[in-house]
């Protein structure tokens, strides 16, 4: 069900109402099995609900397009899809992506940034 659909009564013939529009939703029908409107297939890809999860999507972090099967599907710099594990198992809608060795690490919070220090100092013979 989308984050932005709602229905004042369950069993009414009342369509399906978005929060985002206040006017009906674009992607409800009615179903005379169950005597109501409910939300169609393409409900998911409705560009209104995207655009409103891009809007509050923090600096550095990417969009998570969907999960499927314990992967996130992230759009990256070249908005390509990436396949990486899901480690963090909580349904969110932006993670923060670190390269490395070849794998992708994902977080909630953004990464530290590593430095080395490097020993300039000789050693000294006594």
């Amino acid at each position: 069900m989308c984050d932005y659909s709602y229905s004042d009564k369950t069993n009414s013939r009342e369509p399906i109402m978005c929060k985002l529009t206040s006017k009906s939703c674009i992607y409800s029908k009615y179903c005379t099995k169950v005597g109501r409107f409910i939300l169609n297939d393409n409900a998911e890809s409705c560009f209104m609900a995207i655009e409103e999860k891009t809007k509050n999507i923090p600096d550095g972090a990417y969009r998570v397009s969907f999960a499927h099967h314990g992967f996130l599907y992230v759009e990256l710099e070249n908005g390509q899809l990436t396949q990486i594990k899901d480690t963090i198992g909580t349904p969110t809608n932006y993670v923060y992506v670190k390269r490395v060795n070849g794998d992708y690490k994902i977080s909630l919070t953004p990464f530290e940034k590593t430095t080395t220090k490097r020993n300039t100092k000789t050693k000294k013979d006594a």
